[in-house]
Order: structure tokens, then C-alpha cells, then sequence
């Protein structure tokens, strides 16, 4: 699981600093399951899993994709998010997500 955990890490463009810091974490508790120093508790991968939206199964057992498929809705909504900035709305970016 160590190398996952640095995978996902590393695909978020995260520094150890700012995963673990989003986590409640130090950059040291980061690195050491990295390293595999310490092992991952089930509390743990399930905060990583719940914060970062991952995959359980492929966390713990490397089985499936790092993110689980997204809904068509979550789909729209991220391509809007991306594309868009408030400005773009003309203060019309709350009645879009009102609909």
C-alpha cells in the first residue's frame, strides 16, 4: 500500500506536506508510510479514501482504478468547474447550480 499511497500523492500534485496536512498529518507520519515504516490503519484509509475520493480497493489491494468512475452529473459538474471561473456567470453561478 505504501507505493499507492505515493502514487496518489504524487497524481494529486501533492507535496507530502499538503496531503498529510489535509489529513491531519505531518509530512513525517506521511513519509513514514511511504517509506513503510509505519503501516496504514483502517481509520486512516478510510480518511484518505473519504478526503481524496480514492478507490478503496485499490488502495488497500491495488484492485480496480485509483478513482472510482464518476456519475455523468459529477462529470458536468467538474467540466463547468474547470472551464468556467464566477466571472464567466455575470453573478449567475449560483442560479446555474440551483437548476
Amino acid at each position: 500500500m505504501q507505493n499507492r499511497i505515493k502514487e496518489l500523492r504524487k497524481s494529486l500534485g501533492l507535496s507530502q506536506d499538503e496531503f498529510g496536512r489535509r489529513l491531519g498529518f505531518t509530512r513525517g507520519a506521511i513519509t513514514n508510510l511511504e517509506y513503510g515504516k509505519t503501516e496504514a490503519k483502517p481509520l486512516f484509509v478510510d480518511l484518505v479514501c473519504r478526503t481524496y475520493g480514492v478507490n478503496r480497493e485499490w488502495l488497500v489491494d491495488g484492485v480496480g482504478p485509483m478513482f472510482p468512475p464518476r456519475t455523468r452529473e459529477e462529470e458536468i459538474a467538474k467540466f463547468i468547474l474547470n472551464n468556467f471561473n464566477k466571472s464567466t456567470f455575470d453573478g449567475e453561478f449560483d442560479a446555474l447550480f440551483a437548476v
